[in-house]
């Protein structure tokens, strides 16, 4: 420092202040000439669509999950996620994603050393943080979705609003106590010619047990190895159970208006014999009979009667597909939910086609960690017991990388399973409306139903 002009350039200063320590600038950042270009693309481009889809699609899905009708257990844990999401993306767009939105090294570390630098002592514990309370969060929403395809309307309780933030309330104050000694870990060196400051350990961040105790003996267990195990076993046991078509409904729900699905065949009025699994039979039309007009009649009052030949609702033919259950009593039952019962699951609600919903999003979100969080966990076990050589910039790129894509790709998939569940609510109708029209034309047109006898009204 005393060798420095006052003129002198703040890259210089940093270049001086990295030569006589380390080839690193400071404690916290270690970037070197030859990544500039990867951490442009990577950290800078990639990252800053990242970040900005992942904050417009949380504000989106924030009212959405707190609405009237969508509030419930599952969705407390999801909107925790959403907002802990949006901190750690508006974080890592501020401290992390402007350094490297300049391709030039001498840029990124004068951004750095400016500005960046500055919020890390704060900002990194925050988002550390927010990663570990949300991978717990989605084990708690992972077990809520299986109590409540295990339990049904029983587990009504323990999948309540309360619970769910009592839950949520629990983890946050597990991920602070986590995290609070982060806070004690860097420190700023300021340098105020200059404008200028530098990372560096605190006495306490400093020491042997500090980093063996925070990034070896609690983060593997508690971050990593625990929490990624038993997501891996919920999903599959919630997905053992939901492919399971005589004790889960959602695959009903989800195929209610595919035409070559038995469900849909059964919603449009064809039942029995003429249901068959995958395959869709055309009954014949229905005949029409004219009546004659009376004389005080105008042929535009004339109405036909129709007669649809069809099995009786309480008398189902002898040739049916299959029997109705034993414990369904059909004497209360409409046409369609007789079929329905006959296809062994009810006619769906409205609630429980949600709460199914959040289970495939639980299932969704579940996979989207286990697929970008176990690659930073083999590299961090790889990287530490130094099996490997490797380039810690590349390590520390890549590992950001994936925390941001996993906080960033959580709310595409809510939003997409949700867009799909809201098409199963409102397609129904409007499918069997398409079959209703269908009947109705083949009624009234006579080209396409050799049966219909019509009169001469004129003779009348």
């Amino acid at each position: 420092m005393e060798g420095l002009t006052p003129n002198a350039s703040v890259f210089q200063l940093i270049e001086s202040l990295r030569s006589n320590h380390s080839k690193c600038y400071d404690d916290y950042l270690c970037d070197h000439p030859g990544m500039s270009q990867a951490n442009h693309y990577v950290l800078g481009f990639a990252c800053f669509f990242l970040c900005l889809g992942g904050i417009v699609s949380n504000l989106v899905l924030l009212p959405a999950y707190n609405l009237g009708l969508n509030r419930s257990g599952a969705t407390v844990y999801l909107t925790a996620m959403a907002v802990l999401d949006l901190l750690y993306l508006f974080l890592a767009l501020v401290m992390v994603v402007s350094r490297y939105m300049t391709s030039d090294f001498q840029e990124q570390m004068v951004s750095y050393a400016r500005f960046s630098a500055r919020l890390v002592p704060v900002g990194l514990p925050l988002m550390q943080m927010c990663e570990l309370v949300v991978v717990w969060l989605v084990v708690a929403l992972l077990a809520n979705r299986l109590m409540y395809l295990k339990f049904g309307c029983q587990a009504k309780l323990l999948c309540s609003q309360l619970q769910a933030f009592k839950s949520v309330a629990a983890l946050i104050a597990f991920g602070v106590a986590y995290s609070g000694c982060k806070f004690l870990e860097y420190r700023l060196e300021e340098f105020n010619s200059t404008d200028v400051v530098r990372v560096v350990f605190t006495p306490v961040g400093g020491t042997s047990l500090y980093k063996n105790l925070m990034y070896h003996w609690l983060k593997v267990p508690l971050q990593m190895f625990l929490p990624y195990l038993i997501v891996g076993v919920l999903i599959s046991v919630v997905v053992s159970k939901m492919l399971n078509l005589h004790t889960s409904k959602w695959k009903a729900v989800a195929s209610l208006c595919n035409d070559t699905a038995c469900a849909c065949v059964c919603r449009t009025g064809v039942c029995g014999s003429e249901c068959q699994e995958g395959a869709f039979k055309r009954i014949a039309p229905p005949t029409v009979q004219i009546v004659h007009a009376s004389r005080n009649q105008s042929a535009a009052d004339i109405t036909p009667e129709v007669r649809i030949d069809q099995p009786s609702v309480h008398n189902p033919p002898s040739n049916t597909g299959g029997k109705l259950m034993k414990h369904v009593s059909t004497e209360a039952l409409d046409p369609i939910e007789e079929e329905l019962a006959y296809l062994f699951f009810e006619l769906p609600h409205v609630d429980e086609t949600r709460e199914h919903a959040n289970v495939v999003t639980a299932v969704c979100i579940g996979l989207l960690l286990l697929l970008f969080k176990l690659p930073k966990f083999l590299s961090h076990v790889l990287t530490t017991e130094d099996y490997i050589h490797y380039d810690p910039v590349v390590v520390t790129m890549v590992d950001h990388f994936l925390d941001t894509i996993f906080a960033a790709c959580k709310p595409s998939v809510c939003i997409l399973v949700g867009a799909h569940f809201r098409r199963v609510l409102l397609t129904p109708a409007q499918c069997c409306l398409i079959h209703s029209t269908e009947a109705v034309i083949a009624v009234r047109s006579p080209e396409t139903n050799p049966d219909v006898e019509m009169q001469d009204l004129s003779a009348v």
